[in-house]
């Protein structure tokens, strides 16, 4: 989980943080498929191809696939 809960989130940001939630945005493995899921954010989430993550759906991220939490956070997937 990533946002501004610590005892939540992996991914913590700081308090003040505009645009990022307590509980913004759960990224995971299943089944060897990257997923996001957007946790009822105020700001949501953004995937790189433009895709606004609805709340609570899950969508498969690919390799090099970015996607933005909060007014500039980017994140990118990257396979090890």
């Amino acid at each position: 989980r990533i946002g501004r809960k610590p005892e939540a989130c992996q991914i913590v940001f700081e308090q003040n943080t505009q645009g990022v939630s307590r509980m913004h945005c759960e990224v995971g493995v299943r089944n060897g498929k990257a997923y996001i899921k957007d946790l009822g954010a105020t700001y949501g989430t953004m995937l790189s191809n433009g895709t606004m993550v609805k709340d609570y759906a899950e969508y498969e991220l690919t390799e090099n696939m970015t996607f933005t939490i909060g007014n500039e956070e980017s994140f990118m997937v990257v396979k090890e």
